[in-house]
This record gives structure tokens, C-alpha cells and sequence, in this order.
């Protein structure tokens, strides 16, 4: 084969493609005419679905009745509803000692992952620093998206640093603070 060939198997499959793509185009915007087609037409893709498939065919080979009305066992109820995370409370957090500190200076540790200590009732370097045990277990597990993150990212070995005012002992592991 030359070159020109080649050329002319280029154009042919290009112009296949964009003739596939003008039909799937066009096709869409189709619409299924009802009884009253010129007040409100129904569109293609708001249609219900009545095909069945092999797998629900062998299940419930009866279309349109509920397995309950054939003698089949009724499905089981659904799971209940998540609940909300227990509040910390049930476990050993030290009090406040103080004002608020900003727990974002920790590294890994962005606003959200702050805002659910603090709804935790954790708001300084040293209570944050303070769990351990079942106390960590438990505030870990109540961290929603972040759970896992106090042990991996070590915020309380640098909370511990930052409680302590070691701050050259912090950026000596963790990095420059605010960097």
C-alpha cells in the first residue's frame, strides 16, 4: 500500500466516526409522540424501561407480580439509618485549659478535620496531645472522612510538640510551621 491509501483509509474511518456521532446526535432529541402529541411529547429518555433482563427473568420469571403474591418469603427489612457519632464525652477528654488554639498549624490537619475535633470537644495542643489508648481509638473512629489520620499523619506526637512550646523540636520532624 502507498501513502495515498493510507490517506484515503484515514478520511473513510473519519467520516464514520463523525457520521456515528451526527446519528447518536440527532437521535436524542427524538421524541416519543403520545395521544395529545401537540400539547406535551414524552422524551426517549424519560420513557420507563420495560425490558427485562435473562437475570431477573430466572428470578422472578412472573413479570409485574410481586414475589410476596406467589408465595415467595418477603424480602428482608431494610437496615436501619446510620446514627450520629456518639459524643466524646463517654470518653476521658481533658477540659479546656484555656483559649482556643489553632489545631491547622498541625500538619495534615486542614479545617475540616480541625472543625470535627472541635465539635469532638478538642480545641488545644494538649488535649489533643493527651489521648491515648481507647481515648484515641475512640475520637479516631468518630472522624468521619479523616478517621485514621490522627494516627498516619502523627498529630499527637506534633500537638504534643506545640503543647510543650518545642517548637524547634516540631520543625526539626514536622517541617517549618505555616510551611
Amino acid at each position: 500500500m502507498n501513502t495515498d491509501s493510507y490517506y484515503f483509509l484515514v478520511i473513510l474511518v473519519v467520516l464514520i466516526a463523525v457520521a456515528a456521532v451526527l446519528f447518536v446526535w440527532l437521535r436524542r432529541d427524538r421524541t416519543l409522540p403520545g395521544p395529545d402529541a401537540d400539547q406535551t411529547a414524552t422524551s426517549i429518555d424519560t420513557a420507563p424501561d420495560l425490558r427485562v433482563t435473562a437475570a431477573e427473568a430466572l428470578i422472578d420469571p412472573i413479570v409485574g407480580v410481586p414475589a410476596e403474591a406467589i408465595g415467595a418469603p418477603p424480602s428482608p427489612a431494610p437496615a436501619p439509618a446510620p446514627t450520629a457519632p456518639e459524643p466524646v464525652a463517654s470518653v476521658a477528654v481533658p477540659a479546656e485549659a484555656g483559649p482556643p488554639e489553632p489545631l491547622t498549624v498541625l500538619k495534615g490537619l486542614g479545617p475540616k478535620a480541625a472543625a470535627r475535633l472541635n465539635e469532638l470537644g478538642i480545641t488545644r495542643y494538649d488535649q489533643l496531645a493527651s489521648l491515648s489508648g481507647a481515648a484515641l481509638s475512640h475520637v479516631d473512629a468518630q472522624m468521619g472522612p479523616f478517621e485514621g489520620r490522627i494516627v498516619r499523619d502523627r498529630w499527637v506526637e506534633q500537638a504534643g510538640h506545640l503543647a510543650a512550646g518545642d517548637i524547634a523540636g516540631f520543625e526539626a520532624k514536622f517541617g517549618k510551621i505555616g510551611g
